[in-house]
């Protein structure tokens, strides 16, 4: 389970909700610019267009339907880079509510060993997976510095579905509450 998978059935539960995946952000500029480090969220140029896109696309949801749920499903752990994403969302005023699915570190290196990252490369999806795998550890040990403090939602023994109706959930409870 991912985060992906889990934006999709939040996507299917939501009427007018919209998936964007700023992975395809990073993927664009992969194939037009070096990315040394090979974290395409290290490029200023992946934080501004993910910025853009996620402001773009809502202000044309809002204006064609008066109302988006705009689903991004993105790991955003470093603090410089979501005080620069966040920032530009606040700013254009894009309502945010962000869930950080966890899970604890031996289940998510499982997960990562069996999912099939690049299926048309073995060498890619091998290196695909051990860049996964190395970045467990940091990642995790930043959750808990996280501002602002994003709602988390433990995966370990969830089912994706599950997922998905825990954040459903508290989405529902926050819209009763007003807010």
């Amino acid at each position: 389970m991912g985060k992906t998978t889990v934006a999709e059935l939040v996507v299917a539960q939501l009427s007018d909700a919209v998936l964007f995946d700023p992975e395809e952000v990073g993927f664009l500029l992969r194939r037009r610019v070096p990315v040394p480090t090979g974290d395409f969220q290290d490029l200023r140029a992946w934080r501004h267009l993910t910025a853009v896109a996620i402001v773009a696309i809502a202000q044309e949801h809002q204006a064609a339907a008066g109302r988006v749920d705009l689903v991004v499903p993105m790991s955003l752990t470093d603090a410089t880079y979501r005080a620069e994403i966040l920032g530009a969302l606040d700013r254009a005023e894009v309502e945010l509510h962000e869930f950080v699915l966890t899970a604890e570190p031996a289940e998510l290196e499982r997960r990562i060993e069996n999912q099939e990252l690049d299926p048309g490369d073995a060498d890619r999806d091998r290196a695909a997976r051990q860049w996964r795998l190395a970045r467990v550890g940091p990642v995790s040990d930043r959750l808990s510095s996280l501002v602002p403090v994003p709602r988390f939602v433990d995966t370990t023994t969830l089912t994706p579905e599950q997922v998905t109706a825990a954040i459903l959930q508290i989405l529902s409870e926050v819209e009763s509450q007003g807010g």
